[in-house]
């Protein structure tokens, strides 16, 4: 096996189509679980997919929460609500994706970024944690980039989870700010839903 095609693997191992394939940890991770946790934030999520499902809006969402109280949780149950609701979705991480695509771009690859800029809905977790101290940053930051301009190219949302409450749209699209034309991004404070 390639140096590429293991990366990818370790990407989709990890990253799995949540809705098919869950860890055993997330094994019952849904909606309805999320709303005993965030009984207010279950509800928004629902109006989200819905406005998602039917192209009611092009509003990306960011979940923020400290450390252990459920984006993780709630990213995979969101997944799921997506592929329920028709649409394609996977979750991944924020590292396993760069990782991925670093490795796929020393090899004049395209692929993995074509895939990722076709679902629906994609979720990256642990968005703006600095998790990249083994790769380079700029590298790292391009290569998001790259992933969102292309989402945003064919009309799909994103989802970030994070732990980083001061995360700024400067951080999540750049210097630019939100993308021309698109909505701000929908914010749920997990703790405080």
């Amino acid at each position: 096996m390639s140096d590429l095609s293991a990366v990818r693997s370790v990407l989709f191992l990890n990253a799995g189509l949540m809705s098919t394939n869950p860890p055993a940890k997330y094994s019952q991770a849904n909606v309805r679980s999320v709303a005993s946790f965030f009984p207010g934030a279950a509800r928004l999520l629902d109006r989200y997919v819905l406005q998602v499902s039917k192209h009611l809006t092009d509003c990306d969402l960011v979940l923020v929460a400290e450390h252990g109280h459920g984006k993780t949780h709630t990213s995979i149950a969101l997944v799921r609500e997506m592929g329920l609701a028709g649409l394609s979705a996977i979750y991944v991480t924020a590292y396993d994706m760069v990782q991925a695509l670093l490795a796929e771009e020393s090899h004049q690859g395209s692929s993995l970024m074509s895939l990722l800029s076709e679902y629906d809905f994609l979720m990256v977790d642990d968005f703006g944690m600095t998790l990249f101290h083994d790769l380079d940053f700029e590298a790292a930051n391009r290569c998001v980039a790259q992933v969102l301009e292309a989402r945003y190219a064919n009309g799909k949302v994103t989802g970030f989870a994070t732990s980083v409450r001061s995360l700024s749209e400067s951080d999540v699209y750049g210097v630019a700010g939100t993308p021309s034309g698109r909505m701000r991004p929908f914010k749920i404070e997990l703790d405080a839903a």
